[in-house]
């Protein structure tokens, strides 16, 4: 119960200090949020047409699929251990880092980089996949789906999982392209037209009215 003056003053005070520290709690986690942001932030790449891309995503992919290949299909030894127990169930700490920095080479070529800021993209797209695969291991279907299934099978899953991500996900705010027409840099080109959006609008109404006439 406030009896003075000095009590009020006292809260009052008390308020403040919570409110400032309140404040400064949210001014800590907005720049930590930023800081993150920064860290996804993808570069850009400015691609000749789709076909450039695409064969770009291609050799990408070959990166990745090589050294996949070379710690799950290959490697017998280290196939075992993604079963379940201490170390599993999916993708071991070893095949984690040779994965991991497949994905960094292969985000820096279609980048067109060589500063590894993929880093932490890759390590998070395996750590994705086993997430789903502690899933399956936690509904009791894990061991069943390994058990019928080959290294190479399991490989295959592994890439797939990765390619879909990288296509729909990240390279969709990686690529550019330059507009044949307006010069325009744009995320969308069509084939075999070389047009942005709005250019392939105007020529398909140019070629509409052609028609009609």
């Amino acid at each position: 119960m406030i009896t003075s003056y000095k009590d009020m003053e006292l809260l009052s005070l008390t308020s403040k200090i919570l409110y400032d520290n309140d404040i400064l709690i949210k001014n800590n986690q907005l720049k930590e949020l930023q800081n993150r942001l920064k860290t996804y932030e993808y570069p850009k790449a400015l691609y000749t047409n789709m076909d450039e891309m695409e064969r770009a995503f291609e050799h990408a992919v070959n990166i990745i699929t090589e050294h996949v290949n070379d710690c799950v299909t290959y490697n017998h030894f280290e196939y075992q251990f993604m079963r379940s127990g201490s170390i599993g169930p999916g993708i071991t700490p070893r095949q984690r880092i040779i994965i991991s920095d497949s994905i960094i080479t292969a985000l820096d070529f279609l980048a067109k980089t060589k500063n590894k800021w993929g880093h932490e993209i890759a390590y998070q797209l395996v750590d994705d996949f086993n997430q789903l695969v502690e899933s399956f291991d936690e509904c009791g279907i894990w061991l069943n789906i390994i058990e019928q299934i080959d290294s190479s099978t399991m490989a295959d899953l592994i890439l797939t999982f990765i390619k879909k991500k990288l296509e729909f996900y990240i390279l969709p705010y990686i690529a550019l392209f330059q507009c044949g027409r307006c010069k325009t840099i744009t995320t969308y080109l069509g084939t075999p037209s070389q047009l942005c959006i709005e250019c392939e609008e105007i020529a398909n109404k140019i070629k509409e009215c052609t028609i009609n006439i």
